[in-house]
């Protein structure tokens, strides 16, 4: 019985020396009147300012929503981060998702920049975390950003969880080739179909990236192995983390979720 008030007393001080749990804005218009919205996740507590992530959700780029990985925002901003959750016009057809989607993730991170006092953030550093094809978004906000990872349209690092990074593979087309020409609007596309793959863009000067897969899954692990390649090659900090199984980004994430944010707090440090 004698060690257990001091052993009570230290998970007490620890826990008051961890954020508060995370309040949320909700449904904040980035872009424009009318348009997409985002949350904000922040934990009461944490010193200003704050490193600040982009959470970008998946579903072919054609459907989806900032609420089911809500709970992904929470973690991060549980861990000291500010969380800021981002819808994007999904594609529907007659509405292609690119550029759309990417420009309006500019818009968004151009939100984040110009409203960092009011949020709590470091404007100097931002990331992205996104499952699927949100991962595929964030990698390519990252590499088609120009200057210094600090500023203007650039992030500082990125996670990718199940992201495909080269829209113009065979192996790729031949599972997702649908959700891929929902996206470009055109089936047989190549020029389109470059220009919105990451993996043209990467190159030096790019953020650090994760890039999280499993062996038997939807998205071929090819497209992070390349990925991470293409970005070393070019003196980029990349790691192709691959795990075992056959699971989907969502289907994995609890597995996956405190090593990324891990990752995300010490590049954004």
């Amino acid at each position: 019985m004698g060690p257990a008030p001091a052993a009570d007393a230290g998970r007490a001080g620890a826990a008051a020396m961890e954020p508060a749990a995370a309040q949320v804005r909700r449904d904040i218009a980035y872009h424009r009147a009318g348009g997409p919205t985002l949350d904000v996740h922040a934990a009461a507590g944490v010193a200003d300012p704050a490193p600040a992530v982009l959470v970008l959700h998946g579903g072919g780029w054609s459907s989806g929503d900032k609420t089911v990985i809500a709970h992904v925002a929470r973690a991060i901003a549980d861990a000291g981060m500010v969380a800021v959750n981002v819808n994007y016009t999904l594609a529907a057809p007659g509405r292609r998702g690119f550029p759309t989607q990417l420009n309006e993730l500019r818009a968004a991170l151009r939100w984040v920049r110009r409203n960092a006092a009011r949020i709590g953030v470091d404007p100097t550093r931002v990331g992205a975390l996104g499952s699927s094809a949100g991962a595929h978004l964030a990698a390519l906000l990252a590499t088609t950003g120009r200057g210094r990872l600090t500023n203007g349209g650039r992030l500082g690092a990125v996670v990718s969880w199940s992201g495909p990074f080269d829209l113009r593979a065979a192996g790729l087309r031949q599972r997702v080739g649908g959700k891929i020409a929902g996206f470009l609007g055109c089936l047989a596309c190549p020029r389109r179909a470059g220009a919105a793959s990451p993996i043209t863009h990467a190159g030096p000067g790019d953020p650090p990236m994760l890039l999280i897969g499993s062996r038997r899954e939807l998205i071929p692990t090819s497209q992070a192995v390349r990925m991470s390649n293409r970005l070393r090659i070019g003196g980029v900090p990349s790691r192709a983390w691959i795990l075992p199984g056959t699971l989907h980004a969502p289907r994995y994430a609890p597995t996956v979720l405190g090593p990324s944010i891990a990752y995300l707090r010490r590049r954004l440090r």
